[in-house]
């Protein structure tokens, strides 16, 4: 049964995302899980998931005024919400997919204008405060709405990249 595909665990291999459509996959994928855990965030998180959530935001917003790219603080942003589902599935699945989720550490390298890649970090950086407080209101579709919003202009960025690249 070696060769019987659909028994074979669900894998996306580090070197299986190698250009802008790759990441356009990854990006959708996670549209149908985050949009989820966000909603489900609003409506189980705690008092400590929600300091857990904010304490990331607000690092991810320190690092990028020092100009850090703040790839870890913004998977660690994602982790945060997927804790506060209290549901260990979306926390896996996004240790699973670990930092193919936040690909702007190769792609946006190659932006050499750091004003351009500044207001870039704080337009996801007031996505991710939308989030956060959709969260902290325990407003589950709004939640789901910010989060939507997030991953769409994501995957929009993205899709412009690629249009570029043609």
């Amino acid at each position: 049964m070696s060769g019987d595909n659909s028994r074979r665990p669900f894998r996306i291999l580090a070197d299986g995302v190698q250009n802008i459509s790759d990441v356009i996959r990854i990006i959708e994928l996670r549209l149908g899980i985050e949009i989820e855990a966000a909603g489900l965030a609003a409506e189980r998180r705690t008092d400590e998931d929600m300091k857990l959530i904010d304490d990331t935001v607000d690092q991810f917003g320190l690092l990028i005024k020092q100009g850090d790219e703040a790839v870890e603080a913004d998977f660690n942003i994602h982790q945060a919400i997927a804790k506060a589902t209290h549901n260990q599935h979306f926390v896996t699945f996004l240790d699973f997919l670990g930092w193919q989720i936040i690909p702007r550490r190769s792609i946006y390298a190659r932006i050499v204008d750091h004003s351009v890649r500044r207001k870039y970090l704080l337009r996801v950086h007031n996505e991710h405060k939308s989030i956060a407080k959709a969260i902290s209101d325990s407003r589950p579709n709004a939640a789901r709405n910010a989060m939507r919003r997030h991953l769409e202009k994501s995957l929009k960025r993205y899709i412009s990249i690629a249009d570029e690249e043609t």
